[in-house]
């Protein structure tokens, strides 16, 4: 291995691992922001559907009290009008008020029993929507949790990331143009391991075995040399690094 490609092998390696750590912080920050948007959408979900419940549950509820105030009318009057029976002084007329009366008091007494079960709904329907306000302010409290935690993290990441980067620019700066440009093509495709060690006779990323050939130029290490494969970088790695 000449001094000159050893020292470009070393820089690539370490702009590989750099860019490893960014691809790690980047994929982290897109969870989190990912994370942090799916829980938000689930509690304006939850939040529309409460509020939904709610003023249906409200809306019931008015519609129960107006019925209910029509019904204890409608009693009262019949109640009149059972006391006004015995002013009448023609039998027949007594006879068909009576008759009448009886008719509207089945009449009023099917529309209480409708009413008791509306309440029974409604009662229902007011135990949903509580059972939702509670599920809602849980959620918000979890949320609040949560959101607490992934910004104090995303900002740590942005720290970590900035030292990252600020650490490839330094080791890009010292890598020829034309070599930089062969990298980051190859980077774009495989942002976690653009350069990779052997593995026995494969390459470490995509795995497939490599010819004789390419096991010499590897060990040789006198030029770049590419997966087949995957076109990936490939290196030998020390024992060191095989032990690890």
């Amino acid at each position: 291995m000449s001094e000159k490609f050893g020292k470009l092998l070393k820089q690539l390696i370490d702009l590989s691992e750099v860019d490893m750590s960014l691809a790690r912080i980047l994929a982290r920050r897109k969870e989190l922001e990912t994370q942090l948007a799916d829980k938000l959408l689930a509690i304006e979900e939850q939040e529309r559907e409460f509020e939904d419940k709610s003023a249906q549950a409200t809306n019931d509820r008015e519609t129960f009290r107006r019925e209910e105030k029509r019904l204890k009318e409608e009693n009262e009057k019949l109640v009149g009008r059972r006391k006004a029976l015995d002013s009448f002084s023609d039998y027949k007329s007594q006879q068909a008020a009576q008759k009448e009366i009886e008719q509207t008091s089945r009449q009023l007494g099917t529309q209480e029993e409708k009413l008791l079960a509306t309440l029974d709904a409604l009662e229902a329907l007011e135990g949903e929507a509580a059972t939702l306000k509670e599920t809602l302010d849980k959620a918000k409290e979890e949320f609040a949790t949560f959101e607490e935690d992934a910004k104090g993290e995303l900002v740590t990441l942005e720290e970590r990331g900035a030292e990252k980067q600020a650490a490839r620019d330094e080791i890009a700066s010292n890598v020829g143009a034309r070599d930089l440009v062969a990298y980051d093509r190859i980077k774009n495709r495989f942002p976690m391991d653009p350069v990779v060690a052997l593995q026995g006779q494969a390459c470490g990323g995509c795995h497939m075995e490599l010819g004789p050939q390419v096991m010499v130029q590897v060990a040789r290490a006198e030029s770049l040399v590419k997966c087949g494969g995957c076109g990936r970088f490939l290196y030998m790695a020390s024992n060191e690094e095989e032990a690890a």
